[in-house]
């Protein structure tokens, strides 16, 4: 098996587990679920396009432009999940946030360092990410199971008279 084809096999795979968990999250997810889904569609999402016009405007793209928007949009989903958290509390978006963190700290360390991506970061990178579609996915059934529980005895969610 060559390089370049578990590359592609790994990225397609993950953009396919993001899309399926993602939507998952928004259509039985709450609110908070729903945030999430929107926040890292959108984060990779963006981040897939400005990497895609910078090849497409530029003959040679240095790397260090592709790990600095990497990081800018790690940044901004750690935020997102960060206000989320503290907005919801909810331990799914703890967890989330908490693995964006590792990430934007392997992308800041590798910018700094002026590292090229290796097999280290691609590993790293995708496992933290899984970890948090994983935490995602949870939330979602979590929120979903909480709404069914509340449907099925609404005398537990009201109180009663006296």
């Amino acid at each position: 098996m060559s390089s370049i084809f578990s590359f592609v096999t790994i990225w397609t795979l993950l953009w396919v587990l993001m899309v399926a968990v993602c939507s998952y999250a928004y259509l039985r997810g709450g609110r908070a679920e729903r945030a999430g889904a929107i926040m890292i569609v959108g984060a990779c999402i963006g981040t897939a396009l400005v990497e895609g016009a910078l090849l497409t405007m530029f003959d040679a793209v240095d790397q260090n432009v592709f790990l600095l928007v990497r990081l800018i949009s790690g940044g901004v989903l750690a935020v997102g999940l960060l206000i989320l958290a503290v907005v919801f509390a909810h331990l799914w978006l703890g967890a989330a946030m908490l693995l964006q963190a590792a990430v934007f700290a392997l992308q800041a360390s590798y910018f700094v360092l002026h590292r090229p991506h290796d097999g280290l970061y691609a590993t790293a990178n995708n496992v933290a990410f899984t970890g948090i579609l994983l935490a995602l996915a949870l939330g979602a059934w979590g929120s979903r199971r909480r709404r069914n529980s509340q449907v099925s005895n609404p005398s537990e969610t009201h109180a009663q008279p006296a």
